[in-house]
């Protein structure tokens, strides 16, 4: 382990440092906020930014008595040492045999190393929330910092390989752990006290890391910006890209020039959070942030951040749009990707502030010529001049050379007119323009003829649309239309080559396979076997009890949300199909609604119906081969949508 940073001073931490000070009124000048203003957190900001003592949100614990514990004694096999523990430190090798032992024998409790070294195989796990939240309940927060901190002295492997805690400080940035949210979110809601013990617990940790590892231990208190700075600076003249991770707090000017030289950190998923969470924590200045990122001769140098921007654009645009300042109207101009709904923010922010979004464009123009962005400047320059004398003073010389150019010429005070008296009526008051009496605008009040719905679309074209064949299930259906009883014409399964051994199935069975009780157990040497459908479920199909049934399905998979496969109610006789499909898109999860239309025809366009107002933008392709009079409304809706959006004149 390297201990490259014993000697790192971190300030004492006495208490949860602000967000942000905001400058008085009385000292901002310019006609948009002070360069350090505070941002209103929305409660979509909040909602994704990452936790903060001073914005507690509540948490929704995950945790289920025994239930995790379930879940890794059934996986057994991701903690079998690798050649029998050799590969491993000599100082965790007894850590990682205690922890296999818990984990064959269903035992929850035992050292915090081994707690570690459980917690670091979820570095990338869905689990890891539970997780958490199973340790925080049974050890307690103090001890679940610990843990954590312990389990950052490992160096994360994706696949298995050499476990070690050897981490050199060029190591490329990592992820950060699953689990890492979730601890913060527990200690943002922690009491003074019970906060400061954990604090001191990161302090001390934090020398006996890799300092590839250190911005993890930092990130767990956001409040402190001081122990980002103190690190940021002590790493100044090394190169440890996991310094990147710092972005997210530091606070000091110096400590955020040396972050420029790193790029962004590996977020993934998270990007949406970063951004919340640099708006949260730094306001304006985190704007600017995310403003020094962008290359603004985009598309002639596109970077990695454009594919993130333009992924979560949606929520950021939305974040930004009513925030007064060139910086923030800066990344809506460069974030546009021709999207409509972005060039309608866009055109809103300048509307509500022209006066930062002159400076915005101006700015971009100092930079880099384009076009649009001259003719949208003298746009908003032509609607409103007078401001332009009160943004030249707060931009830079070329910007202020641009805003000059772009002026129009002052009128001459002096002209000549003719005045009412001296024209003739007829252009004093012109009859064409005399209000008349409006005509009363007719109301179609046409009652809506009971038509039934019908389609016209084949298995061929559901085919090409979602890229299955569903055939065989149409003609199945079709069948099935007129019987009072199961489809049980199937062929038999055959054993697939991972199947330890094979029971063959009744058809009942084959069916409720395809319906959704399709679960595998592990066994040994990565082999599996069916896991066996009930009596009790088959008896509640051959009722079409859908109630049991739906009971059955629940126990099968304790509970857990899996979904139905609803192209498999073909089996069932053509009533009964129709009704266990439009109870299951009610109340279940399920899959193949793309395909429901072309399988059971006109009858289920109710169900297709129900399943289009949960996914609209994925299903709507199918409405072109249904006739409803239920999809006149929002066919008019979608019509009238595009006739405005040709009308909408933006300024950009």
């Amino acid at each position: 382990m390297e201990n490259a940073s014993a000697n790192v001073h971190i300030p004492p931490i006495t208490k949860a440092t602000p967000e942000v000070e905001t400058s008085p009124e009385s000292k901002n000048q310019r006609p948009w906020l002070a360069d350090d203003a505070v941002i209103r957190l929305t409660d979509d900001i909040n909602r994704f930014a990452f936790p903060h003592r001073s914005r507690p949100r509540e948490i929704n614990y995950l945790h289920k008595d025994g239930q995790i514990w379930q879940l890794i004694a059934n996986n057994t096999r991701a903690y079998d040492p690798a050649n029998n523990y050799r590969s491993y430190p000599e100082n965790w090798q007894q850590a990682f045999a205690e922890l296999q032992m818990r984990v064959q024998g269903n035992q929850q409790t035992g050292s915090a190393q081994s707690d570690a070294a459980l917690l670091w195989s979820f570095w990338n796990s869905y689990s890891a929330d539970e997780l958490v939240d199973d340790l925080v309940i049974r050890c307690g927060l103090e001890s679940a910092v610990e843990i954590a901190l312990l389990a950052l002295q490992l160096r994360y492997k994706p696949v298995k390989g050499a476990v070690t805690t050897i981490i050199p400080p060029n190591h490329k940035a990592e992820s950060l752990p699953s689990w890492h949210q979730r601890l913060c979110h527990h200690l943002s809601l922690a009491s003074e006290d019970e906060w400061q013990r954990c604090v001191d617990k990161v302090l001390a940790a934090i020398p006996t890391l890799s300092p590839a590892r250190q911005p993890f231990a930092a990130l767990l208190l956001p409040e402190c910006p001081d122990i980002a700075n103190a690190m940021a600076l002590r790493y100044a003249d090394q190169n440890v890209p996991a310094m990147t991770w710092l972005s997210m707090m530091v606070s000091d000017d110096v400590a955020l020039a040396i972050q420029e030289k790193y790029g962004f950190p590996p977020l993934y998923n998270d990007f949406r959070k970063y951004l919340a969470t640099l708006l949260a924590n730094n306001g304006m200045r985190g704007v600017s942030r995310i403003l020094l990122k962008l290359p603004v001769d985009y598309p002639v140098k596109y970077t990695d951040l454009f594919t993130h921007i333009h992924a979560n654009a949606e929520d950021l645009v939305k974040w930004l749009w009513k925030t007064n300042h060139p910086d923030a109207i800066q990344i809506l101009i460069l974030g546009v990707n021709g999207k409509k709904k972005h060039l309608e923010y866009l055109s809103k922010a300048c509307q509500k502030h022209p006066a930062a979004a002159i400076a915005a464009y101006a700015t971009l123009l100092a930079i880099h010529e384009n076009n649009e962005w001259r003719k949208a400047l003298v746009k908003l320059i032509t609607a409103t001049p007078e401001l332009v004398c009160e943004v030249i003073p707060w931009v830079n010389a070329k910007a202020a050379g641009i805003l000059s150019e772009c002026r129009p010429l002052p009128v001459a005070e002096e002209c000549e007119y003719a005045t009412v008296d001296m024209l003739p009526e007829l252009l004093v008051a012109p009859p064409w323009v005399i209000n008349k009496k409006k005509n009363v605008i007719p109301v179609f009040d046409l009652p809506v003829l009971p038509i039934p719905a019908v389609t016209d679309i084949t298995p061929g074209i559901t085919e090409l649309i979602s890229h299955t064949d569903i055939s065989r299930f149409s003609e199945i259906a079709q069948y099935q239309a007129s019987q009072q009883t199961l489809f049980t014409d199937l062929p038999l399964i055959e054993k697939e080559s991972w199947e330890t051994s094979f029971i063959p199935f009744t058809p009942e069975q084959q069916i409720l396979w395809q319906l959704g009780f399709n679960e595998w157990l592990h066994c040994e040497n990565d082999l599996h076997e069916k896991k066996y459908i009930p009596q009790s479920a088959v008896d509640a199909l051959l009722r079409f009890d859908f109630s049991a049934l739906k009971a059955e399905f629940a126990k099968y998979h304790n509970n857990a949300n899996k979904s139905w496969n609803l192209s498999a109610l073909c089996y069932l006789p053509g009533q009964q199909a129709i009704s266990f499909l439009n109870q299951i898109i009610i109340e279940e999860r399920y899959s193949g609604e793309k395909e429901i239309l072309a399988v059971f025809g006109s009858t289920a366009i109710p169900a297709f119906m129900t399943c289009l107002q949960r996914d609209h933008q994925r299903l709507w392709i199918f409405t072109l081969f249904i006739g409803a009079s239920e999809l006149a409304l929002p066919m008019a809706q979608r019509l009238q949508k595009k006739i405005a959006y040709k009308d909408v004149m933006p300024i950009s």
